[in-house]
């Protein structure tokens, strides 16, 4: 896409080729299917043995989600 714009390989990028010319590396730690912003998944497995129908098992599924997303913003607020 940047060659079809006239860019060529070693200039830098912007107006006058003046800015970066390597390429920005993505976070690792991810999988070749997650997106750049994806984190690992902070739910655990989860014993549905003792729920008795589908919605006791939905129930338990959103519970550990809220959960789990009190424990993600409390990480992220410690320093």
């Amino acid at each position: 896409m940047l060659r079809m714009m006239g860019w060529k390989s070693g200039e830098g990028l912007g107006k006058h080729g003046t800015g970066i010319t390597a390429p920005i590396k993505a976070a690792s730690g991810r999988s070749d299917l997650a997106g750049l912003g994806c984190k690992a998944p902070l739910l655990t497995s989860i014993d549905f043995s003792d729920a008795t129908c589908d919605k006791e098992r939905r129930q338990k599924l959103v519970r550990a989600r809220c959960d789990a997303d009190k424990t993600a913003m409390l990480m992220e607020q410690e320093p």
